[in-house]
């Protein structure tokens, strides 16, 4: 039988009972918790000792810093001790097949931990269906507890609220789902004394009615004479604790503010310690040794309540079984819907107006280069099969072929501006062209016949991107020549980049190159799946980090993967569909050629707005400022731009930094992209090409991501 058993778990020196810590609903032994570095360590908590029974209501005061929010977030484990031991309902907390964190807990941040975008019954219901409440339970509960809190309004958004009133509200998300163990931080503050009172009336009927454990810390002390014990905390460790009314009878006080200053002046004459000034009437006690604040009569009484409430606990209650991944996804789903209706909306129309504006000023401002543009042509060949395969490509392309008697006219159409461009083909064109492919591998080819089957072409350079245009039609319609006399002839396909190198075309000059509008417009869309996926992405990663509710979500089991996994989700659904509907409209807005089924696209935008929110969490995650995730961001942009072949073909870049455009993830999928639009290529080695680079790329900044976060089991 237990006879001098002090509240801490310590057997009193004439006893030899050894006290069993499932007796207790929070029981440790040594906790010591490290907010510092091992060079300068800061320990919250140093060598504490805890004991609360089961099923009862235990006040947590002290001075503001000694460690009593650092308490409740390791009960709750979302602190892990340092050194020391910690049970809760003789649970480790986040071991394996533990229930703590998880919907057992009930928790109150001593910030207000709400969703701003949430109306207040939205909140309710989304944290009682993440304890498994049935949508009855929930709106019965809801009624009963906004009562007593006096929340007139639940339609409304907790922002709407008063700050007192948006601490009620977080009040009654902690006690929605009745939960067997509920810490409150400082729950009464900024309320009048009636509903101090009601407040205090429904958690002695939680306690009494349901046996929920309350662990509730507080600055008023005249609360402590409510609560079933208490404990005093200063400098991370719990001084004395006991039964508020045997603590005063122990000391002969009246009130229990009393109480503490005569336990204060008696150990500061006992013991010979200097104490500092503390806001609570200079109390603040410095490496006073724990000791037992109760009497033999008193912990017997203390014995027979936790067994009882042990009892009641076990029979009332099982461990709230965990709700199923799916379910778990599709409540946060949910709420994330809810949250981001401002959130998604703004940003869509703005990339859209933004995509269109540019699109508009670009193509009003280079003009419109695949469309109506005329060549004349000079045939010395006669008659050529070559030539007529060259003029039924070209006029596929929107380039009206033009043949003249002589190179005289063909210039003068060009000086006139009737032309933007004249040819010439050689006598043996069609000769030369074949003995080009097929002595390509040969040391001993015929210099002269090579040369008949070189086309050379005369510019208005006036305009850089219609005669870039040109010429880059030109080359693909004979390179799709060469490609089937390779074919004919039997030849191996794998040296066809060999033609693509020498070229075909003579060039009076060497300009800039460029691509042409409707090439540059798909490349925008494919930079922008990335780029602006992870500067959005970016913001909420950042934003959501902050978030007091992370503190509430975590308590009820919710970890970092399951929120950013699920965002992640719904992200990259929102945005690729955004994305596929700019495609969309800009393909008959821009008037760009399409031969191709756009549905083969949709893995590519995928991939791309996921790589762009994979980055957007590596930033998020290794760096909190707003200020310079955006300014990475902005720089990340503009390599992309310059180094992406964006703007410019790959050719155009110079050679030592052509392997710089694989490390992202447009380039390649923008060339792919346009293979599937443009020509309408579904199975070429560009568009697998792509396929496979841009699932490659997924798969890297996955692996990253989880490095990153693997240490990071809260937001």
């Amino acid at each position: 039988m237990l006879t001098t058993l002090d509240m801490n778990g310590i057997n009193n020196n004439n006893n030899n009972v050894l006290l069993n810590s499932g007796q207790f609903a929070v029981y440790g032994e040594n906790i010591s918790v490290n907010l510092g570095s091992l060079s300068r360590p800061n320990f919250v908590l140093n060598k504490l000792f805890i004991s609360i029974p089961k099923g009862c209501i235990y006040g947590l005061i002290g001075p503001s810093g000694c460690g009593k929010t650092t308490l409740q977030r390791t009960i709750i484990g979302l602190r892990k001790p340092d050194y020391g031991s910690l049970k809760v309902f003789n649970q480790i907390p986040n071991s394996k097949g533990s229930n703590i964190p998880g919907p057992l807990i009930g928790y109150m941040p001593q910030e207000i931990a709400l969703d701003d975008e949430l109306t207040v019954s939205e909140q309710l219901t989304f944290l009682g269906r993440l304890a498994g409440l049935s949508n009855e339970t929930i709106k019965s509960k809801c009624s009963e507890i906004l009562s007593i809190m006096s929340i007139a309004d639940p339609s409304k958004k907790s922002t709407q609220f008063s700050t007192g009133q948006r601490r009620r509200i977080s009040l009654a998300c902690s006690l929605i789902h009745s939960p067997e163990l509920l810490l409150l931080d400082e729950p009464t503050v900024g309320s009048d004394i009636v509903l101090v009172h009601k407040i205090w009336t429904y958690l002695r009927q939680l306690n009494e009615t349901v046996g929920t454990t309350i662990v509730i810390t507080t600055h008023y002390l005249e609360e402590v004479t409510r609560t079933d014990y208490f404990g005093f905390m200063a400098n991370g460790e719990i001084k004395f604790q006991g039964k508020p009314k045997d603590f005063m009878r122990s000391v002969d006080a009246v009130t229990f503010e009393e109480a503490i200053l005569i336990k204060y002046n008696s150990r500061k004459k006992d013991t010979k310690t200097i104490f500092d000034d503390d806001p609570i009437d200079e109390i603040k006690l410095k490496q006073i040794e724990q000791q037992s604040t109760t009497t033999q009569s008193t912990t017997t009484e203390s014995s027979s309540s936790s067994s009882s409430s042990s009892t009641s606990i076990s029979i009332s209650s099982v461990f709230k079984p965990k709700i199923s991944s799916y379910y778990l996804i599709v409540l946060l789903l949910w709420r994330y819907l809810l949250r981001w209706k401002t959130t998604l909306l703004y940003p869509y129309l703005l990339v859209c107006i933004s995509s269109v504006f540019v699109g508009y000023f670009l193509t009003n401002f280079f003009g419109r280069p695949m469309v109506d543009l005329t060549v004349a042509y000079v045939n010395l060949a006669n008659s050529s099969v070559y030539i007529s395969k060259l003029n039924e490509y070209l006029v596929s392309r929107d380039i009206n072929l033009v043949n003249v008697a002589d190179e005289i006219i063909g210039r003068k159409m060009v000086e006139n501006g009737q032309a933007a461009a004249y040819f010439i083909v050689p006598q043996e064109f069609d000769l030369g062209l074949e003995t080009r492919v097929a002595s390509s591998l040969s040391s001993n080819a015929d210099e002269a016949l090579q040369l008949a089957g070189r086309i050379t072409m005369y510019q208005d350079k006036s305009h850089i991107i219609i005669s870039e245009t040109i010429v880059k039609e030109l080359y693909e319609a004979l390179t799709d020549i060469m490609n089937s006399i390779v074919s004919s002839k039997g030849l191996i396909g794998n040296r066809l980049e060999y033609f693509s190198i020498q070229g075909v075309i003579e060039r009076t000059d060497d300009p800039e190159l460029f691509v042409s509008m409707p090439l540059f417009l798909i490349g925008i869309l494919t930079y922008f799946c990335e780029a602006y996926s992870m500067m959005m992405f970016t913001y909420w990663v950042t934003k959501e980090s902050h978030e007091p509710m992370n503190e509430r979500l975590s308590s009820l089991g919710i970890t970092n993967y399951h929120l950013k996994g699920t965002a992640t989700l719904l992200a990259t659904f929102a945005l690729s569909l955004a994305y596929f509907g700019l495609f969309v409209v800009f393909i008959p807005l821009f008037d760009i050629p399409n031969k191709g089924h756009l549905v083969l696209i949709i893995p590519i935008i995928v991939g791309c707005v996921l790589c762009g929110i994979f980055k957007a969490i590596l930033l998020g995650s290794l760096i909190e400022s707003d200020v310079t995730c955006f300014i990475l961001n902005l720089f990340y942009s503009g390599i992309t731009w310059a180094y992406g072949c964006i703007a410019w073909p790959y050719e155009s870049v110079y050679y030592f930094i052509q392997p710089l455009t694989y490390l992202f993830p447009n380039h390649v999928s923008n060339e792919a992209v346009i293979r599937i639009i443009v020509y309408g290529d579904m199975i070429h080695p560009k568009v697998i090409k792509g396929y496979l680079f841009i699932s490659a790329m997924v798969l890297i900044h996955l692996i990253l991501v989880l490095l990153t976060n693997r240490n990071k089991s809260n937001l």
